[in-house]
């Protein structure tokens, strides 16, 4: 499992080749980037990776998901981070984490009593959703991680 970006990927997978190694490379979004595409070539044939769900399968992404892409190629085009094509690739998954870790963090400061470290973390663990681009969002008091709100099960 390697968990990298798609310069990452494309480099071990050059190497599993070199070697003899023909195992499939399953990681995380990097390997359905077009960096990994434009450096591995063909050798990206079979490979695996991971999606945030909303982009690897757009026809039933959420409203805000359509929006923010909408609103990403009408300002920066068919770049290497949203494709060729009319809806993303489920790389952009990463540009709308992004996104919503960014506007999460403002919301946050934007609802907190105060713009102290304290406040803006008591604001983010409250169990009050963010709006994502993909899905609201929790974060959990005492988790390092955040949840969609469908599977944190609170609402």
């Amino acid at each position: 499992m390697l968990v990298g970006i798609g310069a990452d990927a494309a480099l071990i997978k050059k190497g599993m080749d070199r070697l003899g190694f023909n195992a499939v490379l399953v990681g995380s979004l990097g390997v359905q980037s077009q960096p990994f595409k434009e450096l591995a070539g063909d050798l990206v044939v079979g490979a695996m990776g991971t999606a945030y769900n909303a982009f690897a399968n757009f026809s039933s992404a959420p409203k805000p998901a359509h929006d923010l892409a909408a609103a990403y190629v009408k300002k920066f085009g068919n770049d290497r981070y949203y494709g060729p094509d009319k809806d993303p690739i489920p790389y952009f998954g990463v540009t709308a984490a992004s996104y919503d870790g960014a506007i999460v963090l403002l919301q946050a400061m934007d609802r907190a009593t105060s713009l102290t470290t304290d406040a803006i973390v008591a604001e983010l663990e409250n169990g009050k959703p963010f709006l994502g681009r993909a899905d609201d969002l929790l974060f959990l008091a005492n988790s390092s991680s955040c949840r969609h709100s469908r599977y944190a099960g609170r609402l």
